[in-house]
């Protein structure tokens, strides 16, 4: 399989004994368990026996999984009804994305399809009035997508709109030049900018003129420095317009310009790496450039990529398309993919569409990303998952040695690497995880005894790894699923039998005598979601309290498959707040999301992407109730030691974001680009902490869309803005009136003044600046480090005062 060996992947070709070929990554064969010298076969049917030149010549058991994430970041999706090249593709405030006309390379279209990213099928809908390659199409503020210029065997000047409403198109202001392969932009301030491009006598133009909506009308701004066509242009999150690559006529560019709205000026940035036009370039979430394809100075199309980070101005490689493409289109998806479309291949037009997740290369990982929000996000793990050389199966019987070794090692192997340690579990109420030595005796075990045993048991353990281990899961699965006889409903076992319900009671207590400071969980399974067995949960946790009990939390068991819907409000989100509402914290202690396999193999690689959409849905639930949920952790570390192969006979498994070898599945680079999407220019936005207490005091109950806070020191009035949900938890601030300015401006302009709340922790006023992010958007920046609004509880947490009710409201802040 040569393909492996391309330098834009990191695989290799790993052969079996008869020669068929597999393409997985290149790692390291130290971690492979060897192949059976005669059989040639390996002990897991998740495995196969393989060799490759970068293992020794014994041959070792490729997991099968690995053969399937070689191909990193892109996989097919549905194709398009006509194969196109030279068209637009627009995401639509719906989420659709509009693909307009194009080039068949027989005929110029004006045909449009939607694409429908949740089922990734293609529809038809209204064609465009006149037909057109190489033109523009731009969404605008409205909704409506404006689309300008392009080619039909006379170049065009004209323009129309598309109404996702009623899927009509209408004509609207002609630009001042005709032009193709020219660029247009929606600037900040609601205004489009079209850029360069080839105009009437093929003569390469630097113009640049601005389409007002409002209007239907065009004006002139300045010319760019470089007269290029097929470039691309992008709107920064700076305001800026970053113009790159494009082709004159002779000379293929890899330079890069500036736009500065501001001013209608032009100034030079970095180069890119590759030069190229008819390429396309894509603003992600983390606010860096994606280029993608297009054509070099050899003619030869492309299927390389390059990030530009407005930060730093530099541009860095990253992963290739599965195919080279120019004149293609590129979108980012309300998911945080971009989905490549269409566009002319090696030899022909194409209607091949790709997806890519690209997450920015100095993003932290998920522990880290983690700590920065105070939410732990970890795995369950035993010794032999870190430790490779076993330290020991399990402590079964009665020894004469010292069982602590292996537990301690683990734990200081985590304090070395600024790991937090949460014990699971002191008690499991169950006779089959309860040691046989213990059950041989129990007839000759009286109630003191069996209570003594417990103390022992529970001050030794936990004393032993007092302000080592923070949280312990007290008592793991106590409930019975059926109905019992006993009036908490709890599993038969040798506690039960021998102390009665008392012996939860007593468990707890023991636990928090020997550790003071540690919080004390109960963890179980079918409470995740609003029902009987979450209610009697509940039950037990009132019973263990008027016993005395401290229970600080309720550990909630996940283990669900791909199909799983997690939304907010849903029974999984009533059932947390019902057990926050009774002063419980939680915590997602087991979580791992199943697909279907067949004998360890996967049966659908897009498997892989729908498990992805329920790992983001569950860390979004638990920042959703942060800080009141503590922690998320899967239930293993990678599928290598998953319980689901074994337990599902292979027929189901793959259930965690590691594969195999510890590579990333797409499940966890969801969950990172949701956990570092903010960043770099010192400015943040408010998101909300906790319900139903919101931050700001909104007008009406619950999250809605004006804001009203007292005026303390101005005038003396409530002021308005609105909240513009952004989509990925957090919200933007819009100015609702010239009058009535939000949050209690510091002097009588709200694009000029400081912002003043009252400080809940010191009942002073504090102050902000606004950072006007254009269409009159505001960004709230802290102003300085002692007065800055709204201050913080010592962490991200915001603090102020709501009008209506007088109480503290938290949000998060998060850098833009």
């Amino acid at each position: 399989n040569d393909n492996c060996r391309s330098s834009s992947t990191p695989c290799f070709d790993y052969r079996t004994i008869n020669n068929i070929s597999y393409c997985a990554p290149g790692i390291l064969c130290s971690i492979l368990e060897r192949c059976d010298n005669i059989t040639q076969t390996c002990s897991s049917n998740n495995s196969i026996c393989v060799i490759n030149s970068c293992c020794s010549s014994q041959a070792v058991c490729l997991p099968f999984l690995a053969t399937r994430m070689c191909k990193t970041g892109w996989f097919s999706t549905g194709n398009m009804s006509a194969a196109r090249y030279g068209h637009t593709a627009s995401v639509l405030l719906n989420g659709l994305v509009l693909v307009t006309g194009g080039f068949d390379f027989s005929n110029y279209l004006n045909s449009v399809e939607l694409y429908d990213p949740s089922t990734g099928t293609w529809t038809t809908t209204g064609s465009i009035t006149e037909a057109r390659s190489v033109h523009t199409a731009s969404l605008l503020s409205n909704g409506k997508v404006l689309v300008t210029g392009g080619y039909n065997g006379s170049f065009l000047n004209s323009a129309e709109l598309y109404d996702p409403l009623t899927s009509i198109w209408t004509t609207t202001g002609n630009m001042m030049n005709a032009r193709y392969s020219h660029t247009a932009s929606l600037l900040s301030n609601g205004l489009v900018l079209v850029i360069s491009g080839e105009g009437a006598g093929n003569i390469v133009l630097n113009s640049a003129e601005l389409y007002d909506s409002s209007t239907g009308t065009w004006t002139i701004t300045g010319n760019i420095t470089n007269a290029r066509w097929g470039h691309t242009a992008s709107v920064l999150s700076n305001g800026l317009v970053l113009v790159a690559g494009g082709y004159n006529g002779s000379i293929v560019y890899n330079s890069a310009e500036l736009y500065d709205p501001s001013t209608g000026t032009w100034t030079s940035t970095s180069s890119m790496i590759n030069a190229r036009y008819d390429h396309t370039a894509s603003v992600l979430s983390n606010g860096k450039v994606l280029v993608t394809g297009g054509v070099d100075n050899g003619y030869i199309s492309l299927n390389s990529a390059e990030l530009y980070d407005p930060s730093a101005s530099t541009w860095t490689t990253t992963s290739n398309m599965t195919n080279p493409r120019q004149a293609h289109t590129a979108s980012v998806l309300s998911n945080g993919k971009v989905l490549v479309t269409g566009g002319y291949g090696i030899s022909s037009a194409l209607n091949s569409a790709e997806l890519i997740s690209v997450w920015a290369q100095n993003q932290l990982g998920l522990r880290a990303s983690g700590n920065l929000r105070g939410l732990q996000i970890g795995a369950a793990v035993v010794v032999d998952q870190i430790r490779r050389n076993i330290d020991f199966k399990q402590y079964n019987e009665k020894i004469q040695r010292d069982c602590t070794g292996a537990t301690a090692n683990t734990i200081g192997w985590a304090q070395q690497n600024l790991m937090k340690v949460r014990g699971h579990t002191l008690v499991w109420p169950d006779d089959r995880r309860i040691p046989k030595w213990l059950l041989d005796q129990e007839s000759s075990i009286t109630s003191d005894k069996a209570k003594l045993l417990l103390s022992d048991y529970i001050h030794s353990v936990v004393g032993r790894y007092r302000g080592k281990i923070l949280w312990w899961d007290v008592i793991n699965e106590a409930i019975n699923d059926t109905n019992t006889t006993n009036p908490l409903n709890l599993r038969d076992s040798f506690w039960m039998r021998k102390l009665g319900p008392d012996f939860l009671n007593f468990a707890f207590q023991f636990a928090q005598a020997a550790d003071p400071n540690v919080k004390l969980y109960y963890n179980d399974y079918g409470i995740e979601s609003i029902g009987l067995k979450a209610t009697r949960t509940l039950n037990l946790v009132n019973w263990l309290r008027s016993q005395g009990a401290t229970v600080h939390g309720i550990g909630l068991q996940w283990h669900i498959d791909f199909s799983r819907s997690i939304v907010r409000n849903d029974g999984h989100y009533q059932s947390a707040q019902q057990f926050i509402n009774n002063q419980l914290d939680i915590s997602v202690t087991e979580l791992d999301v199943t697909i279907p396999t067949n004998g360890g193999y996967l049966i659908d690689r897009a498997d892989l992407y729908k498990q992805a959409i329920v790992y983001r849905a569950m860390l979004e639930y638990a920042i959703y109730f942060y800080p009141k949920c503590e922690a998320l952790l899967t239930w293993g570390f990678t599928d290598r030691y998953s319980w689901l192969p074994e337990y599902y006979k292979n027929n189901r498994g793959a259930g965690l974001p590691l594969d195999w070898i510890y590579l990333a599945k797409p499940a966890f680079l969801e969950m990172q680009e949701l956990m570092t999407r903010v960043v770099v220019d010192g400015v943040y936005r408010l998101s909300p902490q906790l319900q139903p207490d919101k931050c700001l005091g909104a007008s009406q109950i619950g999250i809605n869309s004006i804001v009203q806070l007292y005026n303390d020191e101005c005038n003396k009035t409530n002021q308005k803005w609105n909240i513009t949900w952004l989509g990925d938890g957090t919200y933007r601030f819009s100015l609702q009136s010239t009058q009535n300015f939000v949050l209690g401006t510091y002097n009588a302009s709200a694009s000029l003044g400081h912002v003043q709340t009252y400080n809940w922790l010191d009942n002073t006023n504090q102050r902000w600046a606004f950072s006007a992010k254009g269409n009159d958007i505001f960004r709230i920046v802290p102003q300085t480090a002692w007065w800055k609004v709204m201050t913080t509880d010592g962490t991200s947490n915001v603090g102020i005062v709501d009008y209506f009710t007088s109480k503290s409201q938290h949000w998060i802040l998060t850098k833009v």
